[in-house]
């Protein structure tokens, strides 16, 4: 679930990016040839993002989703228990 707010989406290679409400065909966004856009939430969603493009072999390199509007440098996800 993403809370409203501003988003980063950031990738180590350019590739297509498609945003999905979540059990719904409904495409809340698309960016095509990219490695990083922003984009705002006016309410609360659950979403889920695919990342693809044409070469093979297929690679999208390493994903980075985070509040904000400025990318980061990458952290790997890191579980906490």
């Amino acid at each position: 679930n993403f809370e409203k707010g501003t988003y980063t989406v950031s990738t180590t290679s350019v590739c297509n990016i498609s945003i999905h409400e979540e059990n719904s065909n409904y495409l809340f966004l698309q960016k095509q040839n990219v490695n990083q856009f922003t984009f705002t939430l006016e309410e609360d969603k659950n979403l889920h993002f695919k990342f693809f493009n044409d070469n093979v072999p297929y690679t999208v390199g390493k994903v980075q989703i985070e509040k904000g509007s400025q990318a980061t440098h990458y952290e790997q996800y890191k579980e906490i228990y």
